[in-house]
């Protein structure tokens, strides 16, 4: 089970507490971003009789299916353990303000038009760009697991040099050789308006190509095809998403839905059959990546179409992942946390026609796509509820 958010740990404890109740006591492996030590110790393994294997990175997946496979029970990893036991004093909750109290983003930005409505398909060299804008940091630490930790300087750069770029080449020449990587990006620009924690979507007829056609006249009911509600920060400065588009008149937002494509999962899928675990895992780690690499390059793009991409290179193959205008976020994480929010992005940009589905969960398939909502204003970043 994998606890990415604070919300699914609560479910992993409740799936474990039913585990237990009907006697079931297999081996269960933990991971993900919000699991840590004393969680699993004190809120998981008491619960629980049957081993419990908190694997941090993939790695010890592997290693733990390794032992099972074995009969090896033993669940440490012999990996000394953070003290985060460490008691934070408690925040003091704040009184959320009225609306009209809570201070808003700068107004006095040039709001941007873009060179279209609707949505269209980036058509470019998609796979060379990608593997340029992929980030090989995280791909090497946090997709593969490889550690620099206790190494000194010229032992990490032996083992990125001898071990890690061949390793990464190696499985590009694989990937292209087997067709694996079959890209899409998808985005659009949509007329919007903010209504307090509420994005209003408006009919792309609305779109202006100047600023003579803005309209700024009050909204109608007819005018809105799909409505984004957003929650607000419970402290200061009490941020909202919605907060960055303006009110008083048609503002802009986009949209992205990209895709490494399905053959990844279908070629990960036979290598996971043929017991290839840490082939599968290296696969799978390059594949997240590059659908990742793909948001960044629809997100450059858009920051091109909007003119404000100034300091960063005026071509997608300049690569810029910090420092720039705007931000990008995606449904599931702490800004816009519900997932079914997607469906207005499909609802949108219909990546259905390119093989690209929304499960019953909300969940993306193939699993190496991702969609975004972008938003343009200079003060946009990323924060949490």
């Amino acid at each position: 089970m994998s606890g990415l958010l604070v919300k699914s740990t609560n479910v992993m404890k409740e799936n474990l507490e039913k585990l237990q109740e009907k006697g079931i006591k297999v081996p269960i492996l933990l991971g993900g971003a919000a699991l840590t030590d004393s969680f699993v110790e004190d809120f998981c393994r008491p619960i629980y009789d049957g081993p419990i294997f908190y694997c941090k990175d993939a790695f010890e997946g592997i290693e733990a299916m390794t032992r099972i496979e074995n009969g090896d029970m033993n669940t440490d990893f012999g990996r000394a353990k953070i003290e985060d036991e460490v008691k934070k004093p408690k925040k003091e909750k704040v009184k959320m303000p009225d609306f009209k109290d809570i201070s808003m983003p700068s107004r006095d930005i040039l709001i941007p038009i873009p060179p279209f409505w609707g949505r269209r398909v980036l058509e470019t060299d998609l796979k060379q760009i990608a593997y340029e804008w992929i980030n090989h940091k995280m791909l090497f630490s946090r997709a593969w697991g490889y550690s620099g930790k206790g190494m000194s300087k010229e032992e990490k750069q032996k083992q990125r040099d001898e071990v890690l770029w061949p390793l990464y080449e190696k499985l590009k020449l694989e990937i292209e050789k087997k067709e694996l990587f079959n890209p899409t990006v998808i985005y659009g620009y949509y007329p919007c308006r903010s209504d307090k924690n509420r994005l209003l979507i408006l009919d792309e007829k609305r779109g202006y190509f100047s600023e003579k056609e803005v309209n700024k006249n009050p909204i109608k009911k007819e005018d809105i095809t799909h409505i984004l509600d957003f929650p607000r920060q419970a402290r200061k400065p009490f941020r909202c998403l919605s907060d960055f588009f303006e009110n008083k008149r048609d503002d802009v937002v986009a949209f992205t839905c990209v895709s490494a494509g399905s053959r990844f999962s279908e070629y990960e899928q036979e290598l996971y059959a043929q017991g290839k675990f840490k082939d599968y895992h290296l696969i799978h780690g390059i594949s997240i990546e590059l659908a990742e690499a793909l948001a960044e390059v629809a997100h450059k793009q858009i920051r091109l179409d909007l003119g404000i991409a100034k300091n960063e290179g005026n071509s997608l193959k300049d690569v810029q992942m910090r420092a720039y205008t705007g931000c990008r976020y995606s449904f599931g994480y702490p800004a816009c946390p519900d997932l079914s929010d997607s469906k207005v992005i499909f609802d949108l940009l219909k990546p259905e026609e390119f093989g690209i589905t929304l499960g019953d969960t909300f969940q993306i398939h193939p699993e190496q796509s991702t969609t975004a909502i972008v938003v343009h204003h200079k003060e946009a970043l990323y924060f949490s509820i």
